[in-house]
């Protein structure tokens, strides 16, 4: 789970809370979700084909999810920053040279 501000107000409506922890937990498991496909590495030109055109479905108004994750040395990089750099490393051993 990611770690978020304390945001409720004692005098809050409890559907006005239970709607706000609905919303933050879709996103968390969106995050979850694009975490763990970037860390995917395709075996088959096929599956190069899949990521690539979810990548483009996934993204319809060319905004980019608007999320960063961090490489190893902790620096901020964009989910189709990720994609193209492990798509950079299985590509060579798919294609003959």
């Amino acid at each position: 789970m990611h770690d978020e501000p304390d945001w409720r107000v004692l005098t809050d409506d409890p559907v006005w809370i239970a709607h706000i922890e609905e919303g933050v937990a879709a996103w968390s498991a969106e995050l979850d979700a694009a975490g763990a496909l970037i860390n995917i590495l395709p075996t088959t030109p096929a599956g190069v084909l899949a990521l690539l055109q979810y990548s483009i479905e996934a993204d319809p108004d060319g905004e980019e999810w608007r999320h960063e994750f961090c490489d190893d040395r902790g620096k901020a990089r964009s989910w189709h920053r990720f994609l193209i750099a492990n798509l950079v490393e299985v590509l060579p051993g798919m294609v003959s040279a």
